[in-house]
């Protein structure tokens, strides 16, 4: 679903990096905040109060030590309310490697039988369901900075129309309004299949309305959206299940250093190894574009677009390198960047801390 400079003309896509912008800003000083605590946990040491993952995990699938009527969906609803996110320490190791994780994926395509088409694992509703939003799309923000600016993988300027479809809906809107609830109501695995589903059509969609306001699909809208919306409708089922199983391995394990250095390692193996035998076919936005034929104009003209390509091709030195080293430097500049990220919350949630 990354769309690409010659997609998105820049009175779309500029926009759109502005309002991305803000909202990583706005999910930065959210997750570095301190959230005030589930009362059955009052009195708690701080690293184990509900509103951590590994807390959260625990009141979600049952085991949590505390007993209380309907304490389950309060714990769940009143660390990820209104309220600013504690980011703490026992949380970055998990950040770190999950978001590893998903961007080692990102590189494994698998075909759409019957279809000519592929698509791969986004990890949007993943992230947002085991690190909470706000750190789960500071996440994919910086998955998709390091592929677009080092891959030239998604252009330049479309950024911030890929980090909205591709986060802010599975963070903002998929998680809260559909996961969320149903995880809630013990319904774990099934709400992760249906938020996940959801999260790709509302990307879908997006991408059907950002390419119109572009001028690259205007001819024919309908063709294009139906395309879009049938082919990422099996992808979203294929990540819906992908991502229950990986949830209800992180409940059981209640995101131990153990499961962190499993994940860690399996990114390697995906990115070293797995990632060769992805599938070469088009993905489901090049597919449909492809089955559009002549009712795609690339929106090519400008210096403006000139230029964003001018820089791409400059900073995307790892699109040079072979695929394996390539990959696994991608993956280590992913990890770096998040441990820069989680370096600053922690530093912004102490002087928080200091202010009170």
């Amino acid at each position: 679903m990354h769309l690409g400079n010659s997609i998105i003309c820049p009175v779309t896509g500029i926009p759109m990096i502005i309002a991305a912008g803000a909202a990583a800003f706005w999910a930065f000083k959210k997750s570095s905040s301190p959230s005030p605590a589930c009362p059955a946990h009052a009195g708690q040491p701080a690293t184990t109060l509900s509103n951590t993952p590994l807390k959260r995990l625990a009141c979600v699938s049952g085991s949590c030590s505390v007993t209380h009527s309907r304490h389950v969906p309060y714990c769940e609803s009143f660390s990820d309310k209104k309220t600013k996110k504690d980011f703490n320490r026992e949380n970055i190791l998990p950040t770190i490697a999950l978001t590893s994780f998903v961007f080692a994926l990102q590189m494994i395509n698998f075909s759409i039988p019957s279809t000519g088409s592929s698509g791969h694992i986004v990890g949007g509703l993943l992230l947002a369901a085991l690190l909470g939003p706000y750190a789960g799309f500071l996440a994919i923000c910086s998955i998709l900075l390091i592929q677009s600016v080092f891959f030239a993988d998604g252009g330049l300027m479309a950024l911030g129309c890929n980090i909205f479809n591709m986060g802010f809906l599975a963070c903002f809107v998929a998680y809260p309004f559909v996961y969320k609830p149903l995880a809630e109501n013990r319904r774990t695995a099934f709400g992760a299949i249906l938020a996940s589903i959801i999260a790709l059509q509302l990307g879908s969609i997006a991408v059907v309305a950002e390419s119109a306001l572009s001028g690259s699909t205007s001819a024919d809208i309908g063709l294009f959206a139906s395309l879009m919306q049938s082919i990422h409708l099996a992808i979203g089922l294929v990540e819906g299940l992908f991502t229950a199983a990986i949830i209800l391995i992180a409940q059981k394990t209640q995101l131990s250093k153990g499961f962190s250095y499993t994940i860690s390692t399996l990114s390697l193996i995906l990115a070293g190894v797995i990632s060769q035998f992805a599938s070469s076919k088009p993905d489901g936005l090049e597919w449909s574009l492809i089955n559009m034929s002549d009712a795609f104009t690339a929106q090519t003209q400008g210096y403006i677009y000139s230029a964003s390509e001018l820089i791409q091709s400059k900073a995307a030195i790892l699109a040079q390198l072979p695929p394996i080293p390539a990959n696994i430097a991608g993956l280590a500049l992913t990890a770096l960047l998040m441990i820069a990220i989680c370096k600053l919350l922690r530093g912004e949630k102490a002087s928080v801390y200091e202010q009170q």
